[in-house]
């Protein structure tokens, strides 16, 4: 499915992208992948703030050349 994504560079093929390897590589919930905002998301360190169950907020690192 990756692979079908990855061929085509139009805007939402680069979101779905982005959702699937947040889901899968990061293992994030639905939940907590529907709650992030653009301010969550530092670039320069490659980190994105997340709020999990019970209000708990943990910095979780990516790897946005990685494929999962």
């Amino acid at each position: 499915m990756l692979e079908h994504l990855n061929a085509s560079s139009d805007a939402k093929s680069i979101r779905d992208t982005a959702i699937i390897r947040a889901l899968y590589g990061m293992g994030l919930r639905r939940v907590e992948l529907i709650s992030l905002d653009l301010c969550d998301l530092d670039l320069a360190e490659a980190r994105m703030a997340i709020l999990g169950k019970a209000g708990w907020r943990r910095r979780e690192h990516f790897d946005p050349t990685k494929n999962p």
